[in-house]
């Protein structure tokens, strides 16, 4: 069952986006900040999923970060990095995820896996950059990510 969820959930967040990802632009008030993406990655290694550039002007100080991953194989690393481009060619700056303990899920063995985690931290993202969650597994995987960002606006 969870393995048709999974499938439904990806062909009609593909449908409904028309992409690889979407998102809306973040929610500032004062100096409060999230944002929620999702994205899905099909036959690759890695998987990653953009949230929008900060602001020129502010940097984001990032409190929490809470997502959702279901791939096809099992996860071996995650972190968050910083872009300065908008693609997946981080600056050296990484912040693993903590990953659990990745679930089985599927009706199909070693088909559907999932994670789920909760992270608190005090990370500091520049002005301009594009923050980024990456997943990786072992082998070629379908993967979908859902995460939230919350974060502070802070000058620089």
């Amino acid at each position: 069952m969870r393995f048709a969820e999974f499938a439904a959930s990806a062909a009609v967040a593909a449908a409904l986006f028309a992409g690889s990802q979407a998102h809306a632009a973040p929610v500032v008030v004062g100096t409060y900040y999230d944002e929620t993406i999702t994205g899905t990655c099909s036959s690759q290694t890695n998987c990653s999923v953009f949230f929008s550039q900060t602001p020129a002007n502010k940097m984001v100080m990032v409190k929490k970060l809470h997502c959702k991953i279901q791939t096809t194989q099992p996860i071996y690393v995650g972190g968050l990095f910083v872009s300065t481009d908008g693609i997946p060619n981080a600056l050296q700056r990484w912040l693993p995820l903590p990953l659990p303990n990745v679930a089985y899920t599927g009706p199909v063995p070693n088909s559907d896996f999932s994670a789920f985690f909760d992270m608190t931290t005090e990370w500091l993202v520049g002005q301009g950059r594009f923050p980024f969650v990456r997943v990786s597994t072992a082998t070629t995987s379908n993967s979908a990510i859902l995460c939230t960002l919350i974060g502070a606006l802070v000058d620089p």
